[in-house]
């Protein structure tokens, strides 16, 4: 796969080890550059041998016009790649309107079903180090899961879920955890810090202005 790339203003491939992702920005209806990328990659892809499961590959279709228009369907040989609006890429759930209440629902349901872990734990008398050790790796990881991505777009009702979900952890634990707003907001800046401080991001040497970048995302942290 690392033989195939693109890279344009409207489109190109993102790529994570055997994860391929065509990306493609429609402007006024002109979706030839994307089709013809897609047809280019299937064509690479037959003549290394390489078979594309067309059952797996799903498109997603993000328009937030009133009168959207039916999308032409995308074919790999003579079948059709099915349009859904919700799909799992690298363990986020992404939907058609950009809202996050399907992945942090994904999340709550996963974290909650490993409470009872934790719990059986402390039924154990498991001192309270090993505890928040537990809970950090098989709790609060899932919680916080990719959590750059969606924090700032979290609805209020999602996040106040969450944040209870992580208060009873912290009963069963016995000492008081970090809430998932203050552990969005600080890895969002280790984050922010990393691309000022690579010399090879436009962003760079740009620090005095990093208290305005920070504003408007701990404003928008619990958007309804």
């Amino acid at each position: 796969m690392a033989d195939f790339c693109y890279n344009s203003e409207l489109c190109h491939i993102q790529k994570y080890a055997d994860d391929t992702a065509i990306i493609g920005y429609i402007r006024d209806n002109e979706e030839e550059e994307y089709r013809c990328l897609v047809k280019d990659f299937v064509d690479w892809c037959h003549s290394n041998s390489l078979q594309l499961n067309t059952s797996k590959t799903k498109e997603l279709v993000i328009d937030f016009r009133r009168d959207r228009p039916q999308p032409r369907p995308v074919l790999i040989g003579t079948e059709e790649v099915e349009i859904v609006q919700t799909y799992k890429y690298l363990g986020l759930w992404i939907d058609n309107k950009l809202d996050w209440t399907s992945n942090t629902r994904q999340l709550y349901k996963k974290a909650q079903s490993r409470m009872y872990f934790l719990r059986r734990l402390r039924a154990f008398n498991i001192c309270r180090k090993l505890l928040r050790m537990f809970y950090q790796s098989a709790v609060a990881s899932v919680l916080s899961f990719a959590v750059v991505c969606w924090g700032g777009s979290v609805t209020k009702t999602d996040l106040c879920r969450m944040e209870k979900l992580i208060r009873r952890a912290s009963s069963v634990v016995g000492m008081k955890l970090d809430p998932l707003a203050t552990v969005a907001e600080k890895r969002t800046l280790e984050k922010l810090l990393n691309i000022m401080n690579n010399v090879g991001s436009p962003a760079a040497g740009k620090q005095n202005s990093q208290d305005k970048w920070l504003l408007p995302y701990h404003n928008n942290f619990a958007a309804d």
